[in-house]
C-alpha cells in the first residue's frame, strides 16, 4: 500500500476512534462534586488524538508532503491491530475498570509494537514491568494525587 494512501486512511481512522473516545469519555461524567470525573482523561486524549489525527490527515494533501513509498504489510497489521485493541480498551473499561482495561490496552500495545522475532523472555519481563509500572503511576497520579475518580471493575481498581 503506498504510504500517502496509508497516511490517509489511518489519519482519518484515527480521527473517528477520538471522537468516539470523546463519546465515551462523555458518558462516564466530566465532573464529579467540582473535580475531574472518570471521563475527563479520556475526552482530553480523545481530543488530542483526533485534533493530531486531523492535522496529520491535512498535511497529506500538501505538495510538500514527501511519504517514503512503501509500508510494509507488517506494520499496517500492527497499526490495525492497535487501532483495535484500543476499542476494546473503551469497550472493557466500564466493565473491567480503568486500571485492569489500562493495564491490558498497554500490554497488547506494547506486544504489537514488537517486531515477532524480538518477542522473547526478556521482552516479556520488560513489558510486564513497563505495564505494571504505567498503571500504577497513573493510578497514583490521578486516583490518590488528584483525586479523580477512576472507574472501577468488580474487584475494586
Amino acid at each position: 500500500m503506498r504510504v500517502s494512501i496509508a497516511d490517509r486512511v489511518f489519519a482519518a481512522a484515527l480521527c473517528f476512534l477520538g471522537l468516539f473516545v470523546i463519546v465515551a469519555g462523555m458518558d462516564y461524567g466530566l465532573w464529579t462534586d467540582g473535580i475531574p470525573g472518570p471521563g475527563f482523561f479520556p475526552v482530553i486524549a480523545g481530543v488530542m488524538m483526533s485534533g493530531l489525527s486531523a492535522c496529520i490527515l491535512l498535511r497529506s494533501f500538501f505538495d510538500g508532503h514527501k511519504p517514503a513509498q512503501s509500508i510494509p504489510y507488517s506494520a499496517l497489521a500492527a497499526a490495525v491491530g492497535v487501532i483495535l485493541v484500543m476499542v476494546a480498551f473503551i469497550t472493557l473499561t466500564p466493565v473491567l475498570g480503568m486500571s485492569l482495561s489500562g493495564l491490558l490496552l498497554v500490554i497488547a500495545v506494547g506486544w504489537l509494537s514488537q517486531p515477532v522475532e524480538e518477542r522473547n523472555r526478556g521482552f516479556l519481563a520488560r513489558l510486564g514491568a513497563v505495564s505494571i509500572g504505567t498503571i500504577l503511576g497513573c493510578y497514583l497520579l490521578f486516583r490518590v494525587g488528584l483525586g479523580v475518580p477512576l472507574l472501577t471493575g468488580p474487584w475494586g481498581f
